[in-house]
């Protein structure tokens, strides 16, 4: 039979192993922050930053949280200045993203950097999107993105991905004293242009609506609604000292003046004799 004594002195050796190991308590972390980051337009990056909670740290030996972007380490690791932050902002390319978050100490036994002890690890995937910016060539006004129910002030980013196939419209209004339409009647047709950050263009549809399929290199495109504005041209005659009026040919027909102004589309042509 054990003496009292030495079952005290057995007990006292247990709770001290267990509060004094680093391998029987738990270590552990929490964190949050965004796992779905939107690079918005005329940036080139989405940042997001992630906050940070620690249990049970005291006794360890140079604990550090290394995080990792696609299997690289992007801060210091036990190495190098090892730290346990309370934040820390990641700056993302568009794209998925395989994040992971691990606690790390030195073990006492070796006090080797490379001789590691791992408490906890976390891993999870960051989705990022991108914006495309949906105008008028005037930019401002109106125009439709998603559907054909609601119009949408121009410009208007809208949150993407590769492979999203979504609807735009073009809307006839007035703006800047002009009316502006759709034109697909003669020379200078309306047309939607996709241009790219780098500034080349290319066209897209001659249709008033359509829809559009994202692409991956699609980061801050434009794709701009070609509507045209519509000019009054008023002719007449000039009768020197005497008067305005009598006749004139527009397009082939005789008007009798004074006339009322004619409408033509920007750079289509009207023929007056």
């Amino acid at each position: 039979m054990l003496s009292r004594k030495r079952l005290l002195l057995i007990l006292v050796l247990i709770l001290l192993l267990f509060y004094l190991s680093p391998e029987i308590v738990s270590q552990s972390f929490s964190w949050y922050g965004e796992t779905n980051p939107t690079i918005n337009y005329g940036q080139n990056t989405a940042s997001a930053t992630y906050y940070f909670t620690y249990n049970n740290l005291s006794g360890l030996y140079y604990p550090g949280l290394i995080i990792a972007v696609d299997g690289s380490v992007i801060n210091n690791d036990l190495c190098h200045n090892p730290s346990t932050p309370s934040s820390y902002t990641i700056y993302f390319t568009e794209g998925n993203h395989t994040v992971k978050f691990s606690l790390l100490s030195v073990n006492p036994y070796t006090l080797n950097c490379r001789d590691m002890l791992i408490h906890q690890v976390v891993e999870f995937t960051v989705n990022v999107k991108f914006q495309i910016r949906n105008q008028n060539i005037f930019t401002y006004g109106i125009i439709y993105v998603n559907d054909y129910s609601t119009p949408k002030t121009s410009p208007y980013n809208r949150t993407s991905k590769q492979n999203d196939n979504y609807l735009i419209g073009a809307i006839d209004q007035s703006y800047a004293g002009y009316n502006w339409i759709w034109n697909n009647s003669g020379i200078n047709n309306s047309k939607w242009v996709r241009r790219k950050s780098n500034m080349t263009e290319n066209d897209h549809s001659y249709d008033r609506n359509t829809n559009y399929i994202v692409q991956s290199d699609d980061k801050n495109t434009i794709l701009i609604a070609g509507l045209r504005k519509i000019c009054n041209i008023t002719f007449r005659n000039s009768f020197v000292g005497i008067s305005n009026d009598g006749k004139i040919q527009v397009n082939g027909i005789t008007y009798d003046l004074p006339t009322s102004a004619f409408n033509v589309v920007e750079l289509n042509p009207i023929v007056a004799s």
